[in-house]
């Protein structure tokens, strides 16, 4: 039997401050002058090339890899790395949808003339994630500072990734040198990246200025225009607007830029999407006074030609306010961080009774100028729209912002990923939020962050000159047969600031909820029950129907058992062998729930907790000892094995009688009259035992 002393042992833990640099202040490196300028055409983020962020204003650490959201669903950090991440895209390799690319602007690669994009791999649906860098841009110059920015990503029907981005050349702190936008190509699913000839290169000092590219490519399985590449951008300077090229051989070399109808005047942020027969769909904003228009082209040859004007899918009030400064949208709540109404679309592509809608969703206000989420479709190629509908469940009216939207190319689901702040009355705390609908009329809503962050420091953003706070320009979502997989970033704690933004990936899915309230009890000898409560619903808030629980003792499968069951005992066990028991909940169709585990001795840890409560008085044939008996082992398992209690001489350890049951019981006060020569001083201790130990 093994001793449990009850003697109490204080320590005093005398703790040191140590000076530290506070987070709160403004870092030197984000204040005006410093690193940034303003910008011609304030496009894009920017830095000088001898730059660099002091070794103390790094991330003081990288942050948490794993987090859960509110609702459950697993959350993983893909850039846990110094300094920060933002403005992100993800994709899935339709060859095998284990596979994701995501990129992002991490500005590890934007100092120091270090001017790369950086990808992050995962091959086993999003639960691990490594990094790799595009090549050294061997057309733009960098000798006097440069920008690189706007990520894209996008894998073909053979295997190969593309990664679009720009990149433009700083003469005497503008963007006023060569530029162009670019496209790396992948042959190993993002492990390695190799340059492609340029989609566009403007060279010279007060080139025309491209910005803000995103590229997609057709992967239809019976496209005529299988593997063709597009890539669409804005252009500033020489004729403005919106521009796409295209690629039919891999990226080998691209089309003549085409200027699209209909796209001049106050424009940006041109997306595309693919449609069932190999449509191409062209959308971006345009600001027309206080309204932002989504405008949309549409292609049916491969890109060659266009509608001769575009169609007004929808209008909103813009979102947030405009500067006196810079004339951008910012939101002046959250450090006028900048913003945009631009519009972002899918396609149904799956083949249920919705094949070929077009999607798009953009944040904006209405009429009363509430902000919200603003959602229409078009079920007949995108010539008519719908009205809008407000799909956002933000009560408050607070800033909705930076929206992306995915469909599900084989359940048809919509997903609609968007920041929102709606739990902070004040207007600056941010969550990540989640809709999702199966029929394009009903939402549901799902928060993703863990906690809620705040924009409502200067060191929240990056000073990009009068009226440009840069802290991001847009977000990126993407889904496929019941999973879904929303890409954003956000600070390491609710107060984080700007250098310690990190990119996440929720892991969002038809999967079960995990089974809960899992403990294990022990019935008899080298025996474990387990029990648990079933999910109800899966990670979406659906109700669940058929299930299993699988269980594992270690790491082998030992059972399965249907749903509420919610019960089982595995013997055969050696007493007071350790154990870990892991629970699955699975559905028929193999998706399976985030993993449950209990862990612990067979029949419990051996050892008692000590007794407590000690008191000892004077007798005249001794001294009366009273006390409370454990009730449970130092696992906090039940005590059903309790042996008693022996009372020892603290001097030399002799123990002087016990009390054993029945008259002493497993939780119970308990007294013993310890018969002594009276006269005398005793310093005794006591020990619990179980018949286990």
């Amino acid at each position: 039997m093994q001793p449990n002393n009850p003697k109490l042992l204080i320590l005093f833990l005398i703790s040191t401050a140590w000076g530290q640099y506070d987070a709160r202040q403004l870092p030197l490196y984000l204040h005006a002058g410093r690193e940034t300028h303003p910008v011609t055409w304030g496009a894009i983020r920017r830095v000088s090339p001898h730059d660099y962020r002091p070794e103390e204003l790094l991330k003081p650490h990288t942050g948490p890899l794993y987090l859960t959201a509110p609702s459950g669903i697993p959350l993983v950090n893909i850039s846990p790395y110094p300094l920060d991440q933002s403005e992100t895209w993800i994709t899935i390799a339709p060859h095998n949808p284990r596979i994701l690319l995501a990129g992002a602007n991490d500005s590890r690669y934007n100092y120091g003339g270090n001017y790369r994009m950086v990808s992050y791999r995962s091959t086993d649906g999003g639960r691990t994630w490594s990094s790799a860098i595009t090549p050294a841009n061997l057309f733009v110059p960098t000798a006097t500072g440069a920008a690189i920015a706007d990520p894209g990503l996008s894998f073909d029907r053979n295997g190969n990734a593309y990664y679009s981005h720009i990149m433009a050349q700083i003469v005497n702190n503008q963007l006023a040198g060569t530029n162009g936008v670019f496209v790396a190509i992948s042959t190993n699913g993002g492990q390695s990246w190799t340059e492609l000839a340029p989609v566009t290169l403007n060279e010279g000092q007060n080139a025309p200025f491209d910005d803000k590219c995103l590229m997609v490519v057709d992967t239809v399985s019976n496209s005529p225009y299988r593997n063709t590449i597009y890539v669409a951008w804005r252009r500033f300077g020489g004729t403005p607007g919106i521009y796409v090229a295209r690629s039919t051989d891999g990226g080998q070399s691209w089309s003549l830029p085409t200027l699209l109808p209909g796209s001049g005047g106050d424009t940006q942020a041109p997306i595309l999407a693919i449609g069932p027969r190999g449509e191409v769909y062209l959308a971006w904003r345009q600001r027309l006074g206080m309204q932002e228009n989504a405008l949309l082209q549409i292609s049916t040859d491969g890109g060659q030609t266009w509608r001769p004007v575009p169609v007004l899918a929808q209008s909103v009030t813009l979102l947030g306010t405009i500067h006196s400064s810079s004339g951008r949208q910012v939101l002046p709540d959250k450090q006028n961080i900048r913003v945009s109404s631009y519009p972002a679309i899918a396609v149904d592509l799956s083949s249920g009774p919705r094949r070929g809608w077009l999607y798009l969703v953009q944040a904006g206000k209405d009429n009363l100028g509430r902000s919200g989420l603003f959602f229409t479709y078009s079920t007949n190629g995108g010539t008519i729209w719908a009205p809008s509908q407000r799909i956002d469940n933000n009560q408050l009216h607070n800033d909705v912002f930076f929206p992306a939207i995915a469909v599900d190319p084989i359940t048809g689901l919509i997903a609609v990923l968007y920041y929102s702040s709606q739990h902070d009355p004040y207007n600056q705390g941010v969550d990540a939020y989640l809709a999702i609908s199966r029929d394009a009329q009903t939402w549901r809503h799902i928060r993703l962050t863990p906690w809620t962050f705040y924009i409502d420091g200067p060191e929240d953003v990056s000073y990009q000159g009068p009226g440009n706070y840069y802290w991001g320009d847009y977000t990126s979502i993407a889904a496929y047969n019941g999973r879904i997989y929303p890409c954003f970033w956000m600070p390491d704690s609710p107060r984080g600031s700007l250098s310690t933004l990190d990119t996440y990936v929720a892991l969002v899915s038809f999967a079960p909820r995990p089974p809960d309230s899992l403990r294990a009890q022990f019935p008899a000898t080298g025996a474990v029950r387990l029990r648990w409560r079933d999910p109800t619903e899966n990670l979406l808030g659906e109700p669940l129907t058929d299930f299993a629980i699988r269980i594992f003792r270690q790491s082998s499968l030992i059972a399965t058992v249907p749903k509420g069951t919610q019960e089982f005992t595995d013997t055969g066990l050696t007493d007071g062998a350790p154990f870990t028991y892991t629970l699955i909940a699975m559905t028929p169709d193999s998706l399976e729930s985030e993993p449950v585990s209990i862990s612990g001795f067979v029949g419990g840890a051996r050892e008692p907790l000590p007794p407590t409560d000690i008191v000892a008085r004077p007798h005249e044939e001794g001294i009366l000892v009273q006390w409370r008996n454990p009730a449970f082992h130092i696992d906090s398992t039940e005590l059903y094995d309790f042996a008693g209690v022996t009372i020892h001489d603290a001097a030399t350890g002799a123990a002087l009688d016990s009390a054993k049951p029945p008259s002493v019981q497993a939780g119970a006060i308990s007294s013993h009259l310890l018969r002594l020569p009276t006269g005398r001083f005793y310093q005794l201790y006591l020990r619990a035992a179980g018949f286990r130990s």
